[in-house]
């Protein structure tokens, strides 16, 4: 296996911007984009700024998360984030409705606390501070769920079905299957910073001292790291017809620069060739067509975007 690695210079130029770099905080890729007709797979989000593709709209909050679903023919992006302490979610639709600019459009959540994370489960699911869990069948209209925990809430990602996990502080995590939420005992009381879910039987937590947990479909356990820094995201990639990933592979990203992989069982560290602290991690499946070897994307702070390609 030959690792290549190369900066997306033009993603990294449109965020750059004017003035101090922008901290780039999530990124997130449509499945099967280029079969849909989408060229703009690859979106990034992040303080003041949105990307779409390789160009970038201001947005007047910092932003931490990014999501994509289909609903009623039309493709939709929602971001959510932070305007001082009242949470913001911002919406995209593509294509847009008929005398309407494609642009992010700012949506009304009622003032709920800070949104750090969203997904996508036949339905948005956004998650933030306090516990705060909201849902909405298209990014526009959004209704608040009956808390579960107290616990700021800093990752959410939807599994298989409606199956949906959340994680927070202190090493919350709530589980949702079909419609209800419930919290999971899990195995520790570090801070979790992001959850990457394949199926309701295979998911993955990160989070704080290069804490990593997986789950089983029955329970959550610890994986030995080898670090000690802390892990902002996690995101895997699934190729079959290359060696390197004829099963799922798993990447988290940290603080440092650093990247971790997991093969056979077992996290390994590569060679990010930064020092920047690195916040999302984004990887294409096969099928999607979007490129014609195994990759993954990652942003991070100073307006820092890498993509690291794999050949057999």
């Amino acid at each position: 296996m030959v690792m290549d690695r190369k900066t997306i210079l033009l993603l990294s130029l449109a965020f750059a911007g004017c003035g101090e770099p922008s901290k780039l905080r999530a990124l997130r890729g449509v499945h099967g984009a280029l079969e849909a007709g989408q060229n703009n797979a690859l979106h990034v989000v992040g303080d003041h700024r949105a990307g779409l593709g390789q160009a970038e709209d201001p947005i007047p909050v910092d932003l931490y998360g990014i999501s994509h679903g289909i609903s009623r023919r039309s493709s939709t992006w929602v971001a959510v984030g932070c305007d001082g302490e009242t949470g913001v979610t911002f919406r995209n639709q593509v294509p847009q409705p008929e005398g309407q600019e494609e642009a992010w459009q700012h949506v009304n959540t009622g003032g709920s606390p800070c949104l750090r994370a969203v997904t996508w489960s036949n339905g948005f699911v956004a998650v933030g501070d306090g516990g705060t869990i909201l849902e909405s069948s298209d990014g526009r209209l959004w209704s608040t769920v009956s808390r579960k925990t107290e616990a700021n809430l800093h990752g959410v990602f939807a599994g298989a079905n409606t199956d949906v996990f959340a994680v927070g502080d202190g090493g919350v995590i709530l589980h949702r299957g079909g419609t209800v939420w419930s919290e999971i005992q899990g195995p520790v009381t570090t801070d979790l910073y992001a959850v990457y879910a394949r199926s309701n039987v295979e998911a993955y937590a990160v989070g704080a001292g290069g804490t990593i947990l997986w789950y089983s479909g029955s329970s959550w356990s610890e994986m030995t790291s080898g670090i000690d820094s802390d892990l902002r995201s996690v995101h895997g990639t699934y190729w079959p017809s290359y060696q390197i990933s004829k099963d799922p592979t798993v990447f988290a990203v940290g603080d440092g620069g650093t990247i971790l992989r997991l093969t056979g069982g077992s996290w390994e560290e590569m060679s990010s060739n930064t020092d920047q602290d690195l916040f999302g991690v984004w990887g294409f499946d096969e099928e999607d067509h979007f490129q014609n070897h195994p990759a993954i994307y990652v942003v991070g702070a100073n307006a820092t975007v890498l993509e690291f390609v794999f050949h057999d």
